[in-house]
């Protein structure tokens, strides 16, 4: 399915600042996005992985990692090469 909503690099990459206890502006900065958007990309995180906000989201992907299913085609091909500065597991 095409439109089917996935987990992309960038949102792996908003993943990392925010495990580093970034703010919505401070990933922004960091990744020459808008916060907004980073907001927008945690909503429809948050919705794939069935969280409520930030803290689940970090204890989430700390302890389960990330659902390969959950990930797009082309971030699985990124993660191979991405996958020790991501330093997010994958199952």
């Amino acid at each position: 399915m095409k439109n089917k909503e996935s987990i992309s690099e960038m949102d792996l990459s908003i993943f990392m600042y925010l495990k580093k206890g970034l703010s919505n502006r401070e990933i922004g900065k960091e990744l020459s996005i808008s916060h907004h958007t980073v907001k927008a990309r945690l909503a429809k995180c948050y919705r794939l992985l069935n969280v409520r906000n930030r803290t689940e989201l970090t204890d989430f992907i700390d302890v389960k990692g990330v659902p390969s299913k959950l990930i797009s085609d082309k971030t699985k091909l990124s993660l191979k090469t991405l996958s020790g500065m991501y330093k997010i597991k994958v199952f």
